[in-house]
């Protein structure tokens, strides 16, 4: 794979000897990503039966240049699936064109086909074929809040923007896409025709017909599995990989090898936006691992550096594009950044002998120092950490192996530890949950006939289940019991293994922000390892500060709230406030905090503490 950057647009050209070369259409939003590693392994499968394939952001979408709030979104996409198309004629010598679309993506290629002409091929993954009802299904997700009955949820406006999954449309990004409907196409956009159709849908089949009347040659064929498909990895994604043996198959029919194959790019993958420089980065062993610089046009060789590490399974853009977005917020304040993929996740692949989408693992603190490696050989100290909830883990843990690392900000952390052979849905399940919950989960899986049944023909699913949350509420009662000591004869951090970590991290000048959304269930973790609630004993002892978001979900996907984290990083890392108007009533002001001390370590939180009795007490 190859970063390629062409008209504003990030992209990887995954190269091969076919003359057929492959444009792939990602769907936008939070569809895309979901299926983003599952797509680039689709690109790999299909380079490998010989087709050049150039796989690539849409403006505004992932790492290209622009926003969500631009306006004419629906125009822009099309002209970039053209561009894409144009870059591939051009520099990877094919003779033939083949587009692959998913969900929009599908619709985007349908329509650019049938602007440019000459198409050969055209596979369509679920497309949108009617805009409006496509937009119904949006303004539906983003009504939708977890815990909240469907009918009580507010129905978002249609003068107002909708965020969904933590992207944003706007009135006029919804009107355009409303007006898209494939099944009126004026002319033919392809030789022939592929769609895939989930549940061997109606309307896709009115679709093919309104194809093969234009003189298409055109199959529609089942997806079976398409739904887990779509799934997000921690929901239970499953890749198809007999529909994406056909797929490649059939995009493969009829090809000769005559290509002359991709030209190398000059210089790397390199976008220039208004002050700010991204580039692409390789990093780690053999240069395996992937991430991108995001800098000031003219960087100072001092001050911070952020660098932001994977949210769960989604690659380096971050839950709803926000990593991109606070990246290019910071390098517009002078402070550059390197958001990665650490190995099996995003662009990144997995290291021999280790499966890919491992979340939780200890061991991707070595992919966090590699980075480290690649932001020192250019001169970038002074390194901040940045991750959301499991990568608030995964910042958490290489602070602790890396002493390199000058500060952490740890959001919605859900777990200081985490055991080989976990159930990831039941420590989500029972993260929050006090031990007498625990215990009537426990009850209630044990008192039910079906589960019973279950388990004695071998259901190993029910009896980790079982065992995972058994052995949870014992570790929380222990932990209730030495709080009830605690409180009767003393706390002793000494005997708190999160304590003593963050005492370590005072003790080498770390500074450690820990932000949480109010009611989030990392609130939870805190006092379930006796740090106090919201953190009060870690505040007390001067180790970390800990801020809560109001009105926040647990990822940060409503826009206000990321004013405020934003605010908060910005305070953080000693960033003189700009205040071009007031703040708005829902954001907070800027929060200035203590700067690493430049002098000697400060005393241990034990002397500290001591001091203040003593003061007291004269």
């Amino acid at each position: 794979m190859t970063p390629v950057v062409f008209d504003g647009c990030f992209g990887w050209l995954h190269p091969a000897a076919g003359s057929r070369g492959v444009v792939m259409c990602a769907p936008l939003g939070y569809e895309e990503l979901c299926t983003h590693r599952p797509w680039r392994g689709l690109a790999e499968r299909i380079a490998a039966a010989g087709m050049p394939v150039l796989r690539f952001d849409y403006r505004g979408a992932g790492d290209s240049e622009g926003c969500d709030l631009d306006p004419a979104r629906l125009r822009a996409w099309l002209d970039s699936v053209k561009a894409a198309v144009a870059w591939m004629k051009a520099r990877a010598g094919v003779t033939e064109i083949a587009i692959v679309g998913l969900r929009l993506g599908g619709a985007m290629a349908t329509l650019v086909a049938e602007e440019i002409g000459g198409v050969d091929s055209l596979a369509l993954i679920a497309p949108v074929v009617a805009g409006r009802g496509h937009v119904r299904e949006l303004k539906t997700f983003a009504a939708f809040r977890p815990g909240q009955a469907m009918e009580t949820a507010p129905v978002p406006s249609d003068s107002d923007p909708l965020e969904v999954g933590g992207f944003t449309l706007t009135p006029e990004t919804m009107r355009d896409i409303a007006t898209i409907d494939l099944r009126k196409l004026a002319a033919r956009p392809a030789r022939r025709a592929l769609i895939l159709s989930p549940n061997e849908a109606p309307t896709d089949r009115r679709f093919g017909e309104a194809l093969a009347a234009l003189g298409v040659d055109v199959a529609v064929e089942p997806f079976p599995g398409y739904r887990k498909f779509m799934d997000e990895l921690v929901y239970g994604q499953e890749v198809p990989h007999a529909t994406f043996a056909a797929l490649a198959a059939w995009l493969g029919a009829g090809m000769v090898f005559a290509a002359t194959g991709a030209s190398a790019p000059a210089a790397p993958a390199r976008l220039e936006l208004d002050g700010v420089v991204e580039e692409a980065a390789f990093f780690g062993r053999d240069q395996r691992l992937f991430g991108v610089s995001c800098a000031p046009a003219k960087l100072v060789s001092s001050g911070p550096t952020v660098l932001f590490v994977n949210t769960g399974n989604h690659h380096h853009i971050g839950f709803g594009r926000f990593a991109v977005e606070l990246a290019r917020h910071l390098a517009s304040r002078g402070v550059a950044s390197l958001r990665i993929d650490v190995a099996g996740l995003g662009d990144s692949p997995e290291w021999p002998g280790k499966p890919e989408n491992g979340l939780y693992d200890k061991e991707s603190c070595a992919d966090v120092s590699a980075a480290i490696d690649w932001l020192e050989a250019r001169g970038r100290r002074d390194v901040t950490v940045v991750g959301l909830c499991s990568g608030a883990f995964l910042a958490y843990h290489a602070a602790a192996a890396d002493p390199r690392i000058k500060g952490q900000v740890l959001v919605n952390l859900q777990a200081f530890e985490w055991r080989a052979g976990d159930s990831f849905q039941v420590v989500c399940r029972t993260i929050g949950q006090s031990g007498g919950d625990l215990a009537g989960s426990v009850a209630r899986a044990l008192g039910s006939a079906e589960a019973w049944r279950r388990m004695l023909r071998g259901d190993k699913a029910d009896r980790e289940r079982v065992r995972a949350m058994a052995e949870r509420g014992l570790g929380l009662a222990a932990r209730r019991m030495r709080s009830f000591h605690d409180k009767v004869f003393g706390w002793s951090p000494s005997e708190n293994p999160v304590a003593r970590q963050f005492d370590a991290f005072a003790a080498r000048r770390l500074r450690s922000l820990l932000v949480y959304s109010e009611g989030d269930n990392g609130l939870a973790v805190l006092e379930n390892h006796e740090l106090g609630t919201a953190g009060a004993r870690l505040v007390e002892r001067g180790c970390a500060r800990v801020e809560i978001v109001e009105g926040a979900d647990h990822t940060l996907s409503d826009r206000a709230a990321r004013a405020r984290f934003t605010r908060l990083l910005d305070g953080f890392l000693g960033l003189d406030a700009v205040e071009t108007a007031a703040p708005a009533a829902d954001e907070a002001t800027v929060v200035a905090f203590p700067q690493a001390p430049r002098g000697p370590a400060p005393a241990p939180p034990e002397a500290r503490l001591e001091a203040r009795a003593a003061q007291a007490a004269s």
